[in-house]
């Protein structure tokens, strides 16, 4: 790969140049495989079907297709999520979690990112 050009399309289309960072899917915070997301997009994709689609942030923003607004995301995400604002979303997500689990960290996260949001501070819990 000729990473130069990478990193010039990084800083063209997503504002910032390469990172080495995980990417993870912003409302389960699971890590996004880059070899499974080739395969699955690039090498090997199946025709109707991905597990992976391009989210935003903010769906309602107009223009939308901006480098700030959009990220790799699992599709099952990116269904839940629907036209909630990531930070709803991510919220939302674990509530849903809670509920099904018990588990108690989860709703404590979500009420932290809510009094968080409630704030104004949201730029704090934007995903990574």
């Amino acid at each position: 790969m000729d990473t130069a050009l990478a990193n010039d399309l990084s800083i063209k289309y997503f504002g910032h140049p390469m990172t080495k960072r995980v990417t993870v899917d912003p409302l389960t915070d699971e890590s996004i495989d880059y070899a499974e997301l080739i395969a699955d997009v690039v090498t090997s994709p199946q025709h109707g079907y991905s597990r992976f689609h391009i989210g935003h942030h903010k769906p309602s923003q107009q223009p939308k297709h901006l480098p700030g607004n959009v990220r790799w995301q699992f599709k099952a995400s990116n269904d839940f999520q629907s036209t909630m604002d990531v930070r709803v979303a991510r919220i939302a997500y674990r509530i849903n979690e809670y509920v099904d689990t018990g588990q108690e960290s989860l709703l404590e996260e979500a009420l932290d990112a809510l009094d968080t949001l409630r704030k104004g501070q949201a730029e704090d819990f934007d995903a990574p």
